[in-house]
C-alpha cells in the first residue's frame, strides 16, 4: 500500500549548497536550501516546478550574501529590515 508520497530526495547542487525537495503530487512543494549556516524553506499551495522554487532560494540566498557581505544569522538579525525590503522587493516584483 502506498501512501502517495514521494520520499524526500536531494536534488543535484553545487557542492556549496545543500539542496532538498519534497512533492506530493495535486499538494504543492516543499524546498529547502542551506547556504551561510542558515536553512532557506519555501512551500507552495500548488504544484509549481520545483526547479523553480529551488532558483527562488539560491536567488535569495545570493542576493542577502551580497548586500551583506557575509551570510550568516548574525549579519542576517544585524541587517533584518534590509533583508525584509530585498525579500519583499524580490517576491513582488522580481
Amino acid at each position: 500500500m502506498t501512501t502517495g508520497r514521494e520520499p524526500q530526495r536531494p536534488c543535484a547542487s553545487p557542492p556549496s549548497a545543500t539542496r532538498s525537495l519534497n512533492t506530493n503530487p495535486g499538494e504543492g512543494v516543499c524546498a529547502s536550501t542551506q547556504a551561510g549556516g542558515l536553512l532557506f524553506l519555501a512551500t507552495t499551495r500548488r504544484n509549481v516546478a520545483p526547479s523553480v522554487v529551488l532558483e527562488l532560494l539560491s536567488r535569495i540566498a545570493a542576493v542577502l550574501k551580497d548586500y551583506c557581505g557575509v551570510l550568516n544569522e548574525e549579519t542576517l538579525r544585524k541587517n533584518f529590515i534590509l533583508a525584509y525590503e530585498l525579500l519583499d522587493e524580490m517576491i513582488d516584483f522580481g
